[in-house]
């Protein structure tokens, strides 16, 4: 790590927090999670317990240096991801800094990156979560695996009212 810019903070004082699981505090599965908690991203993952099962889709921001004391890297939720079978589908955001502190050009810091259910995988899931499934894909203009999701689940029908109504938004 040779940018200045990463050690731009002082710790002034600490103090110690009470953390809840989340599997602790929600009582059903979310469908898609976003989370951006500062280096503490996989805890929060591990916090899910047994929701994660159902959910669909992650959008997590990641870290390729060590922002935060004992943070985990891109690898570590990587590697924890893949484990609870969830595939990386797209870099969302990739910020880098250069030896002087400024964005845009120097070494790769942070970003956001998106983990998917397979498509094999959403095979068995009911009919509302593989809308869900679609939808998700298309925010993400990822209508490749819209259109491979629907090859194969055949018997899967979706109403091209819907799937148009997406494309005129993309």
């Amino acid at each position: 790590n040779r940018s200045k810019y990463i050690n731009r903070l002082e710790i002034i004082s600490k103090k110690k927090v009470q953390i809840n699981r989340l599997d602790s505090i929600i009582s059903s599965s979310p469908d898609f999670i976003k989370l951006h908690i500062q280096g503490s991203e996989l805890f929060a993952l591990k916090g899910l317990g047994e929701l994660k099962k159902e959910v669909i889709a992650i959008e997590t921001e990641i870290e390729f240096l060590e922002l935060y004391s004992k943070q985990p890297s891109f690898r570590d939720i990587d590697l924890y991801l893949k484990k609870h079978q969830f595939e990386f589908l797209d870099f969302t955001n990739l910020r880098k800094w250069n030896y002087d502190g400024k964005f845009g050009c120097g070494q790769l810091v942070f970003g956001d990156a998106i983990y998917i259910r397979s498509i094999e995988k959403m095979k068995n899931y009911s009919y509302e979560k593989k809308v869900k499934y679609i939808a998700i894909l298309l925010i993400y203009s990822r209508f490749d695996l819209v259109d491979a999701f629907l090859k194969f689940n055949k018997e899967f029908k979706l109403s091209k009212s819907f799937y148009r109504s997406f494309v005129i938004l993309y």
